[in-house]
């Protein structure tokens, strides 16, 4: 959380930055000013567009267009020195570990992935999210997690090889 907050404040930080140096650029360069405004809209929607071609993860990407687009000067510099920090984060390394230690335990059955070649959304899953599909599978849904619990382990001693569980906890505010 005090990471949140730190980023929070820089990003706060920047945005007066951009207004104080938006206001003294009109100040200082005012007659000049529509052309100095083309320019920052031309680097910031480069910068968009390689933000978009190189990125792999929108939901990292979207934040930082948006404050580009809104703010370009400003945005560019932030990103220029917060964004690209990503490829540095511990929690992100741990993140890209144990995805590939896991890829040994998620591999397709070819006999399965035949039979549902023509379905989109299979496809797509096997293909692209690179999880791998199965068949016969069933449902359950319990509204008190103490009843899921008692079944999970019912299950559990019957399982032959998988069992996939997915579960929310939903708490009212």
């Amino acid at each position: 959380m005090v990471t949140a907050v730190v980023r929070g404040i820089i990003v706060g930080l920047g945005l007066i930055f951009q207004i104080l140096l938006s206001l003294a650029i009109y100040l200082l360069l005012g007659e000049h000013i529509a052309f100095i405004n083309i320019i920052y809209s031309i680097l910031g929607f480069l910068l968009v567009l390689g933000l978009i071609r190189n990125s792999k993860n929108y939901s990292y990407t979207l934040p930082w267009i948006i404050i580009i687009l809104l703010f370009p000067l400003i945005g560019t510099l932030l990103y220029l020195i917060i964004g690209n920090s990503k490829h540095n984060s511990k929690v992100l390394k741990n993140i890209v570990k144990s995805e590939a230690n896991s890829k040994k335990y998620l591999e397709q059955d070819d006999t399965i992935k035949e039979e549902f070649k023509n379905n989109s959304k299979l496809r797509y899953i096997t293909d692209y999210a690179k999880y791998p599909v199965s068949k016969n599978n069933d449902v359950e849904y319990y509204p008190i997690g103490e009843l899921a619990f008692e079944e999970m382990l019912k299950e559990l001693k019957r399982a032959e090889k998988f069992i996939f569980f997915e579960y929310f906890i939903v708490q009212p505010r």
